[in-house]
């Protein structure tokens, strides 16, 4: 009997997906909206529900838009408290006025039995209401509320509504970029959940805040342009184009913000913008392969690691000179200054060491062994500790700055990317961007409080102040 169920549960589910033809684009259709579908449920959930998803379709007044899904498979327990990452989709725009979810099986665990019922031939309809414009975006939260399965009910209808997030203050906000995805994902840094997505240009990856304005300035390395979005808001104001080839991939402020500086790997050039009109202003040639920069509060001078070069060289804005060139034993992959003991951390692509450079007088004064090339650096100057992400070892390394040596490590289950502290040193933001996760971890105990998953090959997060 059971069997049975299955068999016909899997064809129904068949059936419902196969009932939808894809979306029709038009000749020379521009590139569309996207919409991203999140699934969460309450906590504390006890006992097991499961859903096999076989489709999903977002139903509008131009027809029909079938959704890729990123999972298919949906535990009421293994989830519960948490959210997921279901859809992620571009979109023709318009008007768009349920989701239909599909099923394959549904199954519930009622203390030791398993239920498995008919799966309703016709999906699931979940009213919402989106009107997407072309180049824009929308996040979706499914709220699934799981319940104990009725054995004798012809179909079970799983609960599913669209959510509201509720978004906190500013200063509770983490925004990841998403160079997989296109968009900047903006993350309750205490609740771990997604509260909106914004869609900016192709390959988003360098981010910075600016205090006064309230500003993200996020580079798009594949569209070479630069999205200029209202942080408080959450809405994109502006949009730049930046010269064909460039390959943006860092950004940041000058220290009185009113100029911007964009690094570009593709043409090994440092852009100089003014920060509110974004008209460029002067190019300067850094060394071959930029990777990362660093600007100093106190001179103002920009340090760019150029890893190719095996240089790092200290830029004078003002003067659109180079003035000085920093030699170092390694391809620089990382840099941080540490304005107030005025030092450089250098750490290098192609070798595990760490180089502590004395900026006054551009001596190396320590070099560290550690277990694999760092890919990001952090500094609290609470604590004087450096953090740095250790992707072949999968951990993050806490190395003590006052004569420099490791105090201890936190251990991943997955390779770390660039990592960030929050504004008041309580939190250590990790980047894990093969998992497609942003990891939180606290400062005082070391330890795992939170994950959220955001986009695809996330790359930087920032924490505006």
């Amino acid at each position: 009997m059971q069997a049975r169920r299955i068999g016909r549960a899997v064809l129904l589910g068949a059936l419902c997906a196969l009932a939808h033809p894809g979306p029709v684009r038009s000749a020379g259709e521009a590139d569309g909206a996207q919409i991203v579908v999140y699934v969460e449920v309450p906590p504390n959930v006890v006992e097991k529900t499961l859903l096999r998803l076989a489709s999903l379709t977002l139903q509008g007044a131009s027809g029909r838009v079938p959704i890729g899904l990123l999972v298919r498979e949906l535990d009421s327990r293994a989830i519960s408290g948490r959210q997921v990452r279901l859809a992620e989709e571009v979109v023709p725009p318009g008007l768009y006025v349920d989701l239909e979810m599909c099923f394959e099986l549904m199954e519930a665990h009622l203390g030791p039995a398993a239920v498995r019922p008919a799966v309703p031939p016709g999906g699931v309809r979940i009213p919402l209401s989106l009107e997407l414009s072309n180049g824009g975006g929308a996040l979706v939260v499914l709220r699934w509320s799981p319940e104990a399965i009725d054995p004798e009910e012809e179909f079970h209808r799983p609960r599913l509504e669209v959510a509201d997030p509720e978004v906190p203050p500013l200063g509770s906000l983490a925004f990841v970029t998403n160079e997989g995805s296109d968009n900047v994902s903006v993350v309750d840094r205490f609740s771990q959940k997604i509260v909106d997505v914004i869609r900016v240009g192709e390959g988003p990856r360098g981010i910075t805040a600016s205090r006064r304005e309230q500003w993200l300035y996020v580079v798009n390395s594949s569209s070479n342009d630069l999205t200029v979005i209202d942080a408080r808001t959450r809405r994109t104001i502006k949009r730049a184009t930046l010269t064909f080839g460039d390959e943006p991939i860092r950004v940041a402020l000058s220290p009185d913000e009113s100029e911007l500086y964009v690094l570009n790997r593709g043409s090994n050039m440092l852009s100089v913008l003014d920060a509110r009109s974004l008209q460029e202003s002067s190019r300067i040639v850094v060394g071959e392969g930029p990777r990362a920069m660093a600007v100093d509060p106190v001179t103002g001078f920009i340090y760019v690691a150029s890893e190719l070069s095996r240089t790092v060289l200290i830029v004078d804005p003002g003067s659109e000179e180079t003035v000085a060139s920093l030699s170092v034993e390694v391809s620089p992959a990382e840099i941080l200054l540490d304005a107030t003991n005025r030092r450089l951390y250098v750490s290098g692509a192609d070798q595990r060491k760490l180089s502590i450079v004395d900026i006054e007088t551009l001596e190396t004064e320590e070099r560290m062994n550690l277990c694999s090339p760092a890919v990001g650096l952090a500094y609290n100057p609470r604590s004087r500790q450096l953090y740095a992400s250790l992707e072949d070892c999968r951990e993050l390394a806490i190395l003590s700055t006052v004569g420099v040596f490791e105090i201890g490590s936190i251990g991943l289950d997955d390779p770390p990317g660039l990592i960030s502290l929050d504004p008041e040193y309580g939190q250590l933001l990790t980047i894990l961007p093969t998992a497609g996760e942003l990891a939180f971890y606290s400062v005082n105990s070391k330890r795992l409080t939170g994950i959220a998953t955001v986009g695809k090959r996330p790359h930087m997060v920032v924490v505006p102040r």
